[in-house]
């Protein structure tokens, strides 16, 4: 062969190299936005077919466990059983990512790209090339499987940040919505003869802790904190339910006691929370200015402490089950006498079962000594002093339950009442 014919030559394969680059440059540039895999397939399908001047081309996208997207170009050219057939068959191994399989005694190249996540990329196309000269296609057809994946990478990557983005869009509307639920402000000492504060900090966007507090007019103050069973969303609708039965059980009920109120709700809710397989530990308080009297029911609810101005701090413990549990509450009504300086603490399990790097709970025995070296200050001073020191216990280690914090201290001047 002449000089000359070789530089022909040469020129000729280098100008059928530009062209491919250019054409996968090309294959690169025309799906960059498209992010939907179903539409991103067939164009795929359509270039790789120019690209490898093949008779026809399939793609095979296997992503975890779901079926397989099959594609090819021309469309229907191949029968969809058959590109399964194919991708599984293998007549002759060329390397680890190629297979040669026959249809109509016409072979199909198969070019395989797999990641870690368990997916793969399968592009199958017919040449009539000669085997002898059909290295640099399948080596331009690796290139395109290469390409192919990284497009469908980025497809699926889409997929999962707008996934993410509406539930992370749905939980802050849930967010809200339960935020919506609880009182928007706290009724007066003016109101109550009570100096009352509350915190409030679900684990997460939302949770299974409520609190709910009115004023009785020239009385004194009702109120409630709950706690669902579980987390997240279960935990919230159910909530939301537990909350309105409970107002409506106060509005509705002739002479609400905590016991007529539990006992409604319990018959109210009870058929929901065993479909759903939770249950609520509530407690429900009644203050009485004019009588200096607490009457409360406790449904399996802890911690509830009482700290008398001068006296022990103890636990006001549970006498009925948590709502839902049993078809009847066993939960009374219990009255306590109630003085000026006094402190009534209701919290959550998130405040004692908060947990240090170490894995040690917070615990009982610590909230008790708490709110006896606490019990000088205000509301507020008691509730903001347990708050930092359970963070300052918990030293950074992760929230992993919801917490919820009633503060009532009984005021001075009960003269204000006669």
């Amino acid at each position: 062969m002449s000089s000359s014919s070789e530089l022909d030559l040469l020129a000729e394969a280098l100008s059928e190299a530009q062209d491919q680059l250019l054409a996968i440059s090309a294959l690169a540039q025309s799906t960059a936005q498209q992010f939907d895999i179903e539409q991103l397939l067939p164009i795929l399908a359509e270039h790789a077919k120019q690209i490898l001047n093949a008779e026809a081309v399939f793609i095979v996208v296997n992503i975890d466990n779901q079926p397989p997207l099959l594609v090819d170009f021309p469309t229907n050219y191949f029968d969809p059983k058959e590109i399964v057939l194919l991708t599984n068959t293998v007549h002759e191994t060329v390397d680890a990512f190629q297979r040669i399989c026959l249809v109509n005694n016409t072979p199909v190249y198969i070019i395989e790209q797999k990641d870690n996540d368990n997916g793969c990329v399968k592009l199958g196309f017919q040449v009539d090339t000669p085997e002898t000269a059909l290295s640099p296609t399948l080596n331009l057809a690796q290139t395109i499987t290469d390409q192919v994946k990284i497009q469908v990478e980025n497809s699926l990557l889409h997929r999962a940040l707008l996934a993410q983005a509406k539930f992370q869009a749905e939980m802050e509307a849930a967010r809200q919505m339960q935020a919506s639920l609880l009182p928007k402000s706290i009724p007066s000492s003016a109101e109550t003869g009570l100096d009352i504060t509350v915190h409030f900090q679900p684990a997460s966007k939302v949770g299974g802790d409520f609190y709910d507090l009115k004023s009785h007019l020239h009385r004194g103050a009702a109120f409630a904190v709950g706690d669902i069973s579980g987390k997240g969303m279960p935990a919230a609708l159910l909530m939301s339910m537990t909350l309105n039965a409970l107002r409506n059980s106060f509005r509705f009920i002739q002479n609400p006691t905590p016991e007529k109120v539990l006992t409604q709700v319990n018959q109210n809710m009870y058929d929901d929370f065993t479909r759903a397989g939770g249950f609520a530990t509530v407690f429900v308080g009644s203050y009485n200015a004019h009588k200096g009297e607490l009457s409360y029911g406790n449904a399996g609810h802890s911690p509830v402490v009482f700290c008398p101005a001068n006296g022990n701090a103890r636990f006001l413990e549970a006498d009925g089950t948590a709502l839902g549990v049993l078809s009847e509450s066993l939960s009374k009504s219990q009255i306590l006498d109630i003085s000026p300086g006094d402190i009534l603490v209701v919290g959550t399990d998130g405040f004692t079962e908060a947990e240090n790097p170490a894995r040690e709970m917070f615990g009982y025995s610590k909230l008790l000594n708490l709110i006896e070296e606490l019990r000088e200050g205000s509301a507020d001073e008691i509730k903001d002093g347990i708050v930092r020191t359970i963070n300052q216990f918990a030293s950074g280690y992760p929230q992993s339950d919801d917490q919820t914090l009633l503060v009532i201290k009984v005021i001075e001047g009960k003269e204000l009442w006669k």
